[in-house]
């Protein structure tokens, strides 16, 4: 057994979870978009508002369908 034959292996042995992968990587068919506001802390009377509005707007374009690129 030469050491070509091992590294043969080695290859497939990564070659293969990569392979299995890549399919579901493409087959989400919706996108997350992070809220990253402050609620808590000396900044959470601004930041509490605008991430409830925030939220609000993408809940309501959601609805609307002009997120999902229609």
């Amino acid at each position: 057994m030469s050491i070509s034959f091992f590294r043969r292996i080695a290859a497939a042995a990564l070659a293969l979870p990569l392979a299995l992968a890549a399919p579901a990587a493409f087959a989400q068919k919706e996108q997350f978009i992070p809220a990253m506001f402050y609620r808590i802390g000396a900044y959470a009377p601004g930041g509490s508002g605008i991430s409830g509005g925030m939220l609000d707007y993408l809940s309501m374009r959601s609805v609307a369908g002009r997120l999902s690129g229609r």
